[in-house]
Parts: structure tokens; sequence; C-alpha cells
């Protein structure tokens, strides 16, 4: 699962979560007025003074609801933008790291580029499978790692050295 996911995913909580506080404010809405008319249909029809002290008791519970519900939007609403911060910090800490293993890979390459030059320079053979290998870091260098200065230097200088082995070897038979 790569950053980007775990971003997303961050972002589709918070978003469920926030429609969920949603529709039971909405439902708050809805149910109240509902419930006070029939409470004072009920109370006409009965005139009993328990349902008078019910409605009362169920009043202070749902403004205390309420207000837990403000809160807990406001806790929410926190927790949101500290969660994006944080997400966004590490983002930028995957990207330093995938730079400077970017860097890593490609001064390993040079390096090994470097190698095989200095085994050139010093008359030691290359073999057609080491020469294959070349190619292959060669082609991870530039292509993918776009590195191509001091590096493409060494590798026409491989290059040149290895074919002009070959045309030795070819001359001799």
């Amino acid at each position: 699962m790569n950053y980007e996911e775990i971003v997303e995913w961050a972002k589709n909580i918070t978003v469920i979560t926030g429609c969920g506080l949603s529709i039971s404010a909405f439902l708050g809405l809805i149910i109240k007025p509902i419930r006070k008319k029939l409470l004072r249909w009920f109370i006409k029809v009965t005139h009993s003074e328990e349902i008078k002290m019910l409605d009362e008791k169920i009043n202070k519970v749902e403004k205390e609801a309420k207000k837990e519900i403000s809160d807990l939007n406001k806790r929410f609403d926190k927790l949101e933008k500290d969660t994006s911060s944080a997400l966004s910090q590490i983002v930028d800490e995957i990207k330093d790291i995938a730079k400077k293993m970017t860097g890593n890979e490609a001064d390993r390459l040079r390096g090994e580029l470097f190698n095989y030059g200095n085994r050139c320079r010093r008359g030691l053979p290359l073999y057609a499978d080491e020469f294959r290998y070349i190619q292959t870091i060669w082609k991870k260098y530039d292509k993918e790692l776009h590195e191509n200065s001091i590096g493409e230097e060494e590798y026409k200088f491989i290059s040149d050295y290895f074919n002009s082995t070959i045309n030795q070897e070819m001359s001799k038979k």
C-alpha cells in the first residue's frame, strides 16, 4: 500500500464519519417535531403530569446530546486537520527518501560502470555475458534514472574496448 492509497483511505474515513454525524443531526431535526406533536396530543388526551415530566427530561437529554454532537464535530474537524497535515508531512518524507534512494542507486550503477571501465583500462578480458550486464546497467542508469554525463563516457569506453577485443579475436581467426 503506497502513501497515496493511505491518504485516500484516511480521506474516505473522515468523509464517512462526517456523513454519519450529519445524518444523525438531520434525523434529530426530523424526529423532534414529530415527537413533540405526538406528546402534546397525548398530553391533551391523557392530561398526565408524568408525561410532562418525561418530556422535560427528554428535552434535557436532547440538549445534552446536541452539545455532545457539537463537541464531537469540533473534535472531528480538529482531528481531520491534524491528520491531513500529518499525512502531508509523511508524503513529503517519503518523497525525500525516494529521491535519496534514486541517488544511491545511480551512484551504485555508476560505480559498477567504473569498475568494469577500470578492468578494461588494465587490459583484462571482458566477456560477452559481462558486456550484456553492462548494457543492462547502462539502460537503467540512462533511461530510468536519467543519469548520463560521466557514466555515458565510461559506457562508451567499455563498449569501444569490448568491440575492439571482439574485432581482434575475429582477425586472429
